[in-house]
């Protein structure tokens, strides 16, 4: 890994939906012709990869099931499989098969965990 951390993941991840956010707004409230998004990913890279991906599924496999570190790891893995998602989705537009990756990846670390497997 290049030395992503979970904090760097969450603080990072927090900023990038707040420009996100940001970026929308102005498009839709007639302050921009349109919203630029390449922009933002190619800043966020770092965040919306398959290592954030990897870090967080790891994060959530190794957590006790039912406490404050399994709930905060699940809502991180959510975030974070949203996010990279729709940096897939946005860079192939129609690419089901990029898009179907992720949400391949996102239910088996359901099943996974449903499982009992670690």
């Amino acid at each position: 890994m290049s030395g992503l951390t979970v904090e760097r993941l969450r603080r990072d991840g927090e900023q990038f939906l707040v420009e996100l956010s940001r970026e929308f707004y102005e498009s839709h409230a007639g302050l921009k012709a349109s919203a630029e998004l390449q922009p933002l990913y190619a800043k966020y890279k770092g965040i919306l990869g398959e290592e954030a991906l990897e870090l967080v599924r790891e994060l959530f496999l190794g957590s006790a099931e039912g406490s404050e570190e399994h709930r905060s790891a699940r809502a991180l893995c959510d975030s974070t499989s949203q996010s990279s998602s729709a940096r897939v989705s946005w860079r192939h537009r129609t690419s089901a098969r990029s898009s179907g990756r992720v949400a391949r990846w996102c239910g088996s670390t359901t099943a996974a965990r449903s499982h009992g497997s670690r």
